[in-house]
């Protein structure tokens, strides 16, 4: 049931990423360059769609991508924690309690995400 809200959550964001990237552009770290934001963006949006689907076929690969798509936007979630009541985020993101409660969640979404492998009995037996 948990792994299935991960694959929602990641195929919401993948269309958020790719539908409205400005949203997205108020987070990202101030180390990186402005002028790659919107391919950091649309490239993270890709790669969660893809985990989402490889979440919803329990591949075996798609736990630890799924895993290190969230590690590597958790910077972002912290950078818009840390502007949280500046009004450099679009409405209710701006919130201090919502842009940190935030963070937890990732945690939560790394730890649901961990089931994705097939059971072993799912597997073809071994040719003799």
């Amino acid at each position: 049931m948990v792994q299935i809200q991960v694959e929602i959550v990641l195929n919401v964001q993948s269309d958020a990423r790719s539908f409205g990237p400005q949203f997205f552009e108020p987070m990202m770290p101030r180390p990186i360059p402005a002028r790659h934001h919107r391919a950091l963006i649309y490239a993270s949006g890709a790669v969660e769609l893809v985990c989402a689907m490889g979440l919803a076929r329990r591949s075996r690969w798609a736990s630890a991508a799924s895993t290190a798509v969230l590690v590597g936007v958790f910077p972002a979630n912290v950078q818009m924690a840390r502007d949280a009541g500046s009004g450099r985020h679009p409405g209710a993101m701006d919130k201090t309690v919502l842009a940190w409660g935030r963070l937890p969640l990732q945690a939560v979404m790394i730890w649901a995400a961990r089931p994705a492998r097939r059971p072993r009995w799912h597997s073809p037996p071994p040719s003799r």
